[in-house]
């Protein structure tokens, strides 16, 4: 402790690069006294693993995450430093994966029967956006028989923070896009 009661020190912690955002540390302080009486704070304390954070956000729908075949889709996106200050001049990338899923029996020693499921994906577009006064914005449309799973992923080129979204494409008349989702009920 300095002369005011005060203690600084720096601590690298490992791992902090793959947060998906500011984070929020919890500090206990215990401060012993010769005497063997102890004092104990308890704060919170911000914590920035990224200089800067990229955002995006989905256009809008009357279904979460459903975005319709046949349509221009313009998708906006911001960039603020770890204060919440919008990032003047800087690039991203951005990359929509179609994800595809595979289902197949496995059986084990035990002999236990059960489904598995991989995720396999392919980039079917890669863009680089400007961002400019903090925002940016890219537009995509998705052919008609494009329907299915995407995964939309916006990286900032110099920071290193992502951030992704999944969303649902399918026909304007689908059930997704109204969120009826149960397609056949008895």
């Amino acid at each position: 402790l300095d002369s005011e009661g005060r203690l600084r020190f720096v601590k690298n912690i490992e791992g902090l690069e793959q947060a998906p955002g500011m984070l929020s540390a919890k500090v206990t302080a215990r401060v012993f006294e010769p005497s063997g009486n102890f004092s104990t704070d308890v704060f919170n304390v911000k914590c920035a693993p990224f200089e800067r954070f990229v955002g995006m956000r989905l256009p809008e729908s009357d279904s979460e995450m459903f975005v319709e075949t046949e349509c221009e889709h313009k998708f906006d996106l911001i960039m603020v430093d770890y204060k919440g200050k919008k990032i003047d001049d800087a690039e991203v990338e951005v990359e929509i994966h179609k994800m595809d899923w595979e289902w197949w029996w496995n059986v084990s020693d035990g002999n236990r029967a059960y489904f598995m499921r991989n995720s396999i994906d392919r980039t079917v577009m890669t863009q680089k956006v400007k961002i400019k006064n903090g925002k940016g914005q890219f537009e995509y449309k998705w052919g008609n028989v494009d329907w299915g799973l995407y995964a939309i992923r916006v990286r900032d080129l110099q920071g290193g923070h992502s951030t992704a979204k999944l969303v649902r494409v399918d026909w304007a008349d689908s059930p997704h896009s109204t969120g009826d989702t149960d397609e056949a009920t008895i």
